[in-house]
C-alpha cells in the first residue's frame, strides 16, 4: 500500500479471521439466549452475567482484531488491544527473535535496550522487515 510516495508494510496475525468468525458467533449466540432469558425471566443475575460476558467477548475481539505491526520509513506502529505504540527506526537496535533457533516463536525488536514484542510478526516475515528497515 502505498501514500504520497511512502510504503507501508502491514503484519497480521494469520488466525485473525478464524477468531473473527468464532467470537462472533459466540457474541451472537449469547446475545440470543439472553434476550430470551429477558423475556422470559426478566432482569436477573443470570442477564447480567451473560451481558458482562458479552461485553468481555466483544472487547477481546476488537483487541484481537486490531493487533498488528504496520511499518513505514520512518518507523513502526504496534498496535495491541488499545494501546499504540509508534517506534522510529532510529531506536530499534536489533530485529531478532525471543529466542534463537527452530523454537522461536515470536519476533521481537530491541528499542532502547529493552525488548518489544512486534504483535502479528511471523518469524518468517522477520526478513522482509528488516528489508523494510534498511530500505
Amino acid at each position: 500500500m502505498t501514500d504520497a510516495g511512502t510504503t507501508y508494510l502491514t503484519l497480521r496475525p494469520p488466525h485473525r479471521t478464524f477468531l473473527f468468525w468464532a467470537v462472533l458467533v459466540m457474541v451472537l449466540s449469547s446475545v440470543a439466549v439472553g434476550v430470551i432469558g429477558l423475556r422470559e425471566d426478566g432482569w436477573t443475575a443470570g442477564t447480567a452475567v451473560r451481558a458482562v460476558f458479552i461485553l468481555a467477548m466483544v472487547l477481546f475481539w476488537v483487541g484481537a482484531m486490531r493487533s498488528g505491526t504496520t511499518a513505514d520509513r520512518e518507523g513502526m506502529t504496534l498496535h495491541r488491544g488499545p494501546v499504540t505504540r509508534r517506534v522510529a527506526w532510529a531506536q530499534v537496535e536489533q530485529l531478532g527473535t525471543d529466542h534463537p533457533g527452530q523454537d522461536a516463536r515470536r519476533v521481537t525488536a530491541l528499542v532502547e535496550g529493552k525488548p518489544v514484542v512486534l504483535p502479528g510478526v511471523l518469524v518468517a516475515e522477520l526478513d522482509q522487515l528488516e528489508l523494510h528497515r534498511v530500505g
